[in-house]
């Protein structure tokens, strides 16, 4: 069975690349609803629970709290973002 990966709403662009990519992704609120109340995290965290999916978010508080239940989390951090800024760069000027 492929992993599924749930992407947090500010990743949801990244959807259909991901897909391309091979991987079985999908987003809060295609599988819980677009309101508000739907996309919160108790809910993505019970359907996680479910699931066992890995999670993509940058809320870091709701990252802990998968984490602290053994939940696979992806996270994207300032050092990652000035990597991709930075491999940029060089690819760019050298």
């Amino acid at each position: 069975m492929p992993i599924e990966v749930l992407l947090d709403v500010m990743y949801e662009d990244l959807v259909e690349i991901l897909i391309d990519k091979g991987w079985n992704a999908k987003t809060v609120t295609r599988e819980l609803g677009s309101s508000t109340e739907a996309r919160a995290d108790d809910n993505i965290f019970k359907y996680a629970q479910k699931t066992k999916c890995v999670v993509v978010t940058v809320d870091g508080d709701f990252v802990e709290r998968l984490k602290a239940e053994g939940l696979v989390v992806i996270t994207i951090d300032a050092a990652d973002k000035a990597n991709i800024i930075n491999n940029k760069l060089k690819e760019k000027f050298n």
